[in-house]
């Protein structure tokens, strides 16, 4: 007789006849959340929640999304029917962890978390300290603790399951997402705030050097869904305190997870015969184009080329000594169209934003986000783009186009975007954001090149949707020079 051997839940080991082993352990992936919908959505412990029952040490991790400010559970324990511990947001934007009764607590500074976007709480208590050092509360790796009054006593006995996401009593109920739940009991982590928060990226908490959680919820991981409206979740810790929700539907676990925050700190240097060729194969009637630029106004040169291979064809986004923008597409022998601002709209001292879009009828060009006064001064056939023009090739810094002489483009470029919609007016303003560049995620890019962050050289990466990354030709150093 066959015989099924379930040697370790965590394994990942199933049902079925004989013994069924993985290959190798799976590596680290944070893939799902849990959404919980400000009504009745909760998670329970599947019993009483004893782990911290006595103890003067702990700590607590939660990564949380929530889609508003508003008063909201996110951790909650009873010790009785009037003392309960919660980790609280209320619509004031105060963050509080309460101990065992409402009048001992930890705040954190006012308007620490932000709705719509993910932040990573972390609260250490060791009861044992003096006072003022009882308690901490971190939010995004920061020491964010604003006022304690907590006193030396130990956790008392709870008295019912630890709840995710609402009260015990079920009211205050989270409204957002919620991901990696992890709770140390026995063990003071503040001095690890920065390896656990991990730059914005949760990693595995049971390999990273520091002593393995009592309990670890991955929310969404280690986590089967029974087929009716309920999840088992798998703990991952040490204690093996697994948790069941409540009404929290199968479409409630979302990829939705917390990715590194947004950060610029490297640009392309062009200043004697650097260049970058990217493989662009599109026939979009449609275009848009996102480019910073800092550049030397001592020539009259184009920075983003598209080439086809034909004889002296291109279109091109040049700067010119006198300040303005241009921006021309030729198929031999005629000039489809020349568009300029009329005014100056750059400096050789500071960064600008430049945006070309092209709605099927004719290019336009926005500058810091805003669309500017131009001219055509060539108009032939302004409906011209890649759909007629047919590129094969973009470059960055390089004129190189069969039939003219070769020059190179003097000056910055940083992150660099291709997309085969005319993005709207709105979207332009927000990836302009002030003169900060931000993520672009949201937009669907065809072509997104950090210019340097996250890059080794000669490969820039492609964060876009082709796929084909870029590669650098005579790279310089990575510049630390960005828009700021």
């Amino acid at each position: 007789m066959s015989t099924n051997i379930n040697f370790d839940k965590k394994l990942g080991i199933t049902g079925g006849t004989g013994i069924s082993l993985p290959s190798s352990t799976p590596s680290y992936q944070n893939e799902y959340s849990f959404r919980f919908d400000g009504v009745d959505d909760y998670i329970d412990t599947n019993s009483i929640y004893s782990e911290l029952d006595g103890k003067k040490i702990v700590t607590f991790s939660i990564w949380v999304k929530p889609s508003s400010i508003v008063q909201q559970i996110f951790l909650g324990l009873a010790h009785s029917t009037s003392t309960m511990s919660h980790l609280i947001l209320y619509s004031s934007g105060l963050l509080r962890m309460t101990f065992a009764d409402g009048g001992y607590y930890i705040n954190a500074n006012l308007n620490v978390i932000t709705a719509n976007v993910w932040n990573h709480i972390m609260v250490c208590f060791d009861k044992n300290e003096t006072s003022s050092l009882r308690g901490k509360i971190f939010v995004n790796g920061q020491d964010e603790t604003a006022s304690t009054n907590l006193n030396n006593a130990a956790y008392p006995t709870a008295t019912t399951p630890l709840r995710i996401g609402a009260y015990p009593t079920g009211s205050n109920n989270a409204n957002g997402l919620i991901d990696e739940v992890a709770i140390w009991s026995g063990t003071d982590l503040r001095d690890d705030v920065s390896t656990i928060y991990n730059g914005g990226i949760p990693n595995n908490l049971n390999d990273n050097g520091l002593t393995a959680p009592t309990t670890w919820f991955r929310m969404g991981e280690a986590a089967t869904f029974d087929g009716i409206r309920d999840w088992n979740l798998v703990d991952q810790g040490t204690g093996s305190t697994d948790a069941t929700s409540q009404n929290v539907a199968d479409s409630e676990r979302v990829t939705d997870v917390p990715t590194p925050p947004f950060s610029n700190t490297q640009s392309l240097e062009f200043s004697i015969d650097a260049y970058v060729n990217q493989s662009v194969s599109t026939t979009s009637s449609t275009g848009s184009i996102s480019v910073w630029i800092k550049p030397d106004l001592t020539n009259n040169r184009a920075f983003v080329v598209f080439d086809n291979g034909g004889y002296r064809n291109y279109l091109t986004i040049q700067s010119k000594s006198d300040g303005t923008i241009n921006t021309q597409c030729r198929i031999n022998p005629t000039v489809q169209w020349n568009l300029t601002t009329d005014n100056s709209v750059l400096s050789s001292t500071s960064w600008t934003h430049v945006f070309v879009t092209h709605n099927g009828t004719e290019p336009k060009i926005y500058i810091d986000g805003v669309f500017v006064a131009q001219t055509f001064t060539i108009s032939t056939d302004k409906t011209i783009w890649w759909d007629t023009f047919t590129p094969t090739l973009m470059r960055l810094g390089w004129f190189n186009i069969d039939g003219y002489s070769r020059n190179f483009w003097t000056g910055i470029i940083d992150e660099f975007s291709l997309y085969e919609t005319e993005l709207s007016q709105s979207q332009i303003t927000a990836i302009y954001n002030s003169g900060l560049p931000t993520s672009l995620t949201a937009y669907n890019s065809l072509v997104w090149l950090r210019c340097g962050d996250g890059d080794t050289q000669p490969t820039l990466i492609n964060h876009g949707s082709s796929g084909v990354d870029a590669v650098m030709g005579n790279p310089e150093p990575f510049s630390t020079d960005v828009p700021t």
